[in-house]
């Protein structure tokens, strides 16, 4: 039996409120007007609503339930008084409860005795210890959509709520979904903006980008022909049996030229001039190969490194030389980063693999300085680089990501609890074909 709801009746003014009921409702309107100007966050509006509804009414809680996209369920937005911190975020569904009936009827409801009411969830006094005796609801609406319930809780003096106070619920209710309609409009607006102005970085990035490897290249190949003449010109005279002080000085030149050499060959690795050679290879005998060749080299002595592979061989399409490329490179990079950051124990870096759905993941972990959080998003960016004047040309990390790309697979970095930094290079699987049956 619903034997204590007041029934509501929209189409006319069930009563009209005295002087100071009105002024009252005059009051709270006009100071939540200066909120809905003042208060940009959403949240924050709510619960400024809310608090001075409460108070208004003299009610000893209130809260404001959303409705989510679904329509099916009530999220509690904004809750004071009662059980604050239990109820923030609980989710009740439309075809149960007091709050529940008002949001699925797009009607407003005083009930001074939930006790004798049916529609009253007893879950949510059951979950919380609050003891809740009377209740008004008032549905907040927009363009005739419900899209919420703003519900005032047990008149503080004991008394039953009023038909003049439900009339002041559905003035707020009225006011607060508006206000709240137009803030979320007002951010999707500007979570729109910022998505363009994001898009059109990217865009501006990638032409950049473009042109900076079209002029790399170009670049690139002007220089290679010059040094190609000057290495052949220091091997034919290394090969005549010069003096010996020549000898030495024809060497240096050479060494110094090779190195330029190679990094034009890594300008046009960045500028996509060379494609690999892609087959099905084992990315498990890449990276012994490279840890093995590190293992020899002088400036690895004192660091260890350690594997964590997954068991079996790891196949994927890829053109060895490049993998290699990328890998040898990672490790440079964690050991050069352990050398910076003076490591008593010489550091450590972990080389690790894994299979996460059709993707092979492979890492070079480090215990070195790990990367600012402001440089992490740059690390790929060509010539960005962290070490210092003359120790690296910005072009490694940048190749990496380059040959990576090519290999239809993806590179990124993050920090990790040694306190160094983790590079993983994602690429496809190319599982083991099936041989067809003999017919």
């Amino acid at each position: 039996m619903m034997v204590n709801a007041t029934k509501y009746d929209d189409t006319k003014l069930l009563t009209r409120p005295g002087e100071y009921q009105l002024e009252t409702r005059l009051d709270l309107l006009h100071k939540i007007g200066e909120k809905v100007g003042s208060v940009s966050n959403l949240s924050k509006l709510a619960e400024q609503i809310v608090k001075m509804t409460q108070h208004a009414l003299e009610a000893s809680a209130s809260s404001v339930l959303l409705l989510d996209d679904s329509g099916n369920e009530l999220v509690f937005d904004v809750v004071l008084g009662g059980a604050k911190s239990t109820l923030r975020h609980l989710r009740i569904s439309t075809q149960s409860g007091i709050a529940g009936w008002v949001a699925r009827n797009g009607k407003p409801l005083i009930v001074n005795d939930v006790g004798q009411d049916e529609r009253f969830n007893q879950q949510v006094d059951n979950a919380t210890g609050f003891v809740t005796r009377s209740i008004m609801c008032a549905p907040m609406i927009v363009q005739r959509k419900v899209i919420g319930v703003l519900e005032v809780l047990n008149k503080k003096d004991g008394t039953d709520f009023s038909v003049q106070n439900l009339e002041t619920l559905l003035s707020v209710a009225s006011t607060a979904a508006m206000a709240i309609e137009n803030l979320k409009l007002h951010k999707s607006a500007i979570d729109e903006y910022e998505n363009r102005i994001k898009i059109q970085e990217q865009l501006r990035h990638s032409q950049l980008m473009a042109s900076l490897g079209e002029m790399t290249a170009g670049i690139a190949h002007e220089i290679s022909n010059p040094l190609s003449s000057i290495l052949l010109h220091c091997d034919l005279m290394l090969s005549e049996g010069i003096p010996s002080w020549q000898n030495r000085d024809l060497r240096v030149v050479r060494d110094e030229a090779r190195r330029a050499m190679r990094i034009m060959r890594s300008l046009l690795t960045y500028s996509h001039q060379s494609s690999p050679r892609l087959r099905r290879l084992d990315l498990h005998k890449v990276l012994n190969r490279v840890i093995n060749m590190r293992l020899y080299t002088r400036g690895a002595h004192s660091i260890t490194a350690c594997k964590d592979l997954v068991s079996g061989p790891l196949y994927v399409r890829g053109d060895s030389s490049q993998l290699t490329q990328v890998f040898v490179n990672l490790l440079l990079n964690a050991e050069d980063a352990i050398r910076e950051a003076g490591r008593a124990n010489g550091g450590n870096i972990t080389v690790a693999s894994s299979i996460r759905g059709k993707w092979a993941e492979a890492s070079v972990a480090d215990d070195g300085t790990g990367i600012s959080e402001e440089k992490l998003p740059q690390v790929f960016n060509p010539f960005f680089t962290t070490k210092a004047v003359g120790k690296g040309t910005g072009l490694g990390l940048s190749t990496c990501q380059a040959i990576v790309t090519d290999h239809n697979g993806l590179i990124r970095v993050e920090n990790n609890d040694m306190g160094g930094a983790t590079f993983t290079v994602e690429l496809p699987l190319n599982p083991v074909k099936r041989s067809r049956p003999a017919a």
